[in-house]
């Protein structure tokens, strides 16, 4: 199930987002781009229930997906300072959860939930009410990592966003020897040129991943490597071992490709794109690198501008005209970004 549509609003934030099968969230500095990923994060951990509701906060979220029947589903709910107000489900047209003042019920049968609780916790049924369990699959199988972090020792994915918490090590223990064959080439493709990558135990309990960089004479473990091969060499395990579960995923990552030179960014952006839309697995990725934007297709951008609580978007979809527009011009990708065509496009954005 892939996510569509995702709207967030609370005293602080107020944005409305369509994402893409891949999306790049750009936008300049203290405009929106790592709250709108935590407004993401908040959400899974909701509804996996890893985060409490805090009683003087309110808060609303409408989330729309489409499912691997190509049928829409969308879930909203309202939370109003320790109380929930508002919750709906309605899937391929057909509401089958209403809550709101008035009534609650649940495919048209009357139920009484408690106060502050989501129907989608309390009424969990696989058989009966599968299009819950839709919702909850998908958020656990959305996974969420910080790039400036990925260089940290054996680092478990629990840091960010999503419910798994293997390690790096773990994850790559379960690659078959085709797959990192695959990891190798890829990393090759990135100019680290690794000869060989292994699992070497430490002692009874320990494990570590160890590797042979080519004209290196000595085995060299994670912690021992540069932050961007490293950062790299993670990234793929991680999104490798992914791409073996054969079903749908959610990658989100902060901070991509920061940190990293031209040559390194440039070529890790196009891999991870590509990687993600033939294996299916769902890349939304924010950054302000300007090496990534370069090989990242405008169709796949969302520009984001703040105005107070109010994040306003720009994408292709939503200003057909303006990308149009822009093609025209000859410029770069980051040109869009950093010049001063948008500012001298405001109608084609206000109409």
């Amino acid at each position: 199930m892939k996510l569509k549509r995702f709207i967030h609003k609370s005293d602080d934030l107020d944005l409305d987002i369509n994402f893409n099968k891949v999306s790049l969230i750009v936008g300049q500095n203290a405009v929106g781009k790592s709250r709108t990923i935590g407004a993401l994060d908040k959400f899974v951990k909701i509804i996996l229930q890893q985060q409490k509701w805090l009683k003087n906060v309110s808060c609303e979220f409408h989330v729309d997906f489409i499912d691997d029947n190509n049928k829409e589903l969308s879930y909203s709910y309202i939370y109003e300072r320790g109380i929930v107000t508002f919750e709906h489900l309605l899937y391929d047209n057909i509401p089958y959860l209403i809550r709101n003042k008035e009534k609650i019920t649940l495919e048209e049968e009357p139920i009484n939930p408690p106060t502050d609780k989501l129907i989608l916790h309390v009424r969990r049924d696989t058989v009966s009410y599968p299009f819950i369990e839709k919702i909850i699959y998908w958020a656990e199988n959305t996974y969420g990592l910080l790039f400036d972090e990925l260089y940290m020792f054996d680092f478990g994915v629990d840091s960010s966003i999503g419910s798994a918490k293997e390690s790096i090590t773990s994850m790559f223990e379960k690659l078959d020897d085709n797959t990192i064959g695959e990891l190798l080439s890829q990393m090759k493709s990135l100019e680290y040129f690794i000869e060989d990558i292994r699992i070497e135990e430490i002692g009874k309990d320990f494990k570590l991943i160890v590797l042979h960089e080519k004209d290196v004479a000595d085995e060299l473990c994670i912690p021992q490597l540069s932050n961007g091969i490293s950062r790299a060499l993670s990234l793929l395990i991680f999104v490798n071992y992914l791409s073996t579960l054969k079903q749908p995923q959610t990658l989100i990552i902060d901070d991509f490709c920061e940190g990293l030179d031209y040559n390194r960014a440039t070529k890790l952006g196009k891999l991870l794109y590509e990687f993600c839309l033939e294996h299916k697995v769902q890349l939304i990725t924010a950054s302000n690198d300007s090496f990534l934007m370069e090989v990242v297709d405008l169709k796949y951008w969302i520009l984001l501008q703040r105005e107070g609580s109010k994040i306003n978007v720009i994408t292709q979809e939503k200003y057909p005209k303006l990308f149009d527009d822009f093609d025209f011009t000859g410029l770069s990708n980051f040109d869009f970004f950093a010049s001063d065509f948008i500012a001298g496009h405001t109608k084609d954005i206000q109409g």
